[in-house]
């Protein structure tokens, strides 16, 4: 099998699954309106010595690189319970090509909610946020290292979880921790205490730290950029080594 087909695979479930291609992308636009235009007028003060808007705006992209890194366990899972996995591995075609196939179709998705986000905000929220062309592409490699960190991360359980109600538990309990732990919505330092030791061991708080640079034009924390890349490749390595062990 080409790999393009592989690709295209990919995609045709995609857009069999439009609603939940929709909701991928309203919920960020839905959070991007609530937050930035109504939370920008209760929230005086600045956050984190940014305005609200530019604040939350990483923020937003760090969930939309989160959601469709999602993306990529699911279909892997739901593949492995009816057997089109193993189908698959029967096709002469490398694994590894099965993985790349969804890491492009989640790349895609991304992409698309990220230029989504990114005009909304030149549309209207021009007058916070300033963005040349420099700070946009630079941002959009972070948002594609984090669509792949959360890729591999969620790969990474799915291909190490045998048990369907194991998998949806363990989903569960680190999809909001990895939302609310961390620093999309508030500072870190504005946490209580008990919670902070975790935000700081979150892969998402990295994430946004490094995106919220690049849209206040400061210099990049290479520390926070360092640990992005540290969890993409363990969650790699491991995820692909008990990816290959699945059937063995």
């Amino acid at each position: 099998m080409k790999f393009y087909k592989l690709v295209y695979r990919e995609w045709l479930c995609l857009m069999q699954s439009w609603k939940i291609f929709l909701q991928s992308l309203l919920d960020p636009l839905l959070t991007l309106s609530v937050f930035a235009f109504a939370f920008s007028r209760i929230v005086k003060s600045s956050v984190g010595g940014n305005n609200y808007i530019q604040f939350i705006i990483p923020g937003i992209l760090g969930l939309i690189s989160m959601s469709n890194g999602l993306y990529i366990s699911v279909p892997i899972y739901t593949d492995k319970l009816t057997g089109e996995l193993e189908l698959l591995f029967s096709f002469p075609v490398g694994r590894l090509s099965i993985i790349f196939a969804k890491y492009i179709v989640a790349i895609v998705r991304s992409t698309i909610g990220f230029l989504i986000v990114v005009a909304m905000v030149c549309m209207f929220y021009s007058s916070y946020i300033t963005m040349t062309l420099g700070s946009i592409a630079a941002l959009y490699c972070i948002h594609c290292l984090g669509t792949l960190l959360f890729s591999s991360l969620f790969f990474m359980l799915v291909a190490s979880i045998k048990k369907q109600d194991t998998f949806n538990l363990i989903i569960n309990l680190i999809y909001v921790p990895l939302i609310y732990i961390s620093n999309i919505y508030y500072p870190i330092d504005s946490m209580p205490l008990v919670f902070r030791p975790f935000a700081l061991v979150n892969p998402m708080s990295y994430l946004v730290e490094v995106s919220r640079d690049i849209v206040s034009h400061l210099p990049v924390h290479y520390a926070s950029l360092g640990i992005v890349s540290v969890v993409f490749v363990v969650s790699v390595l491991v995820g692909w080594r008990a990816f290959n062990r699945m059937f063995k």
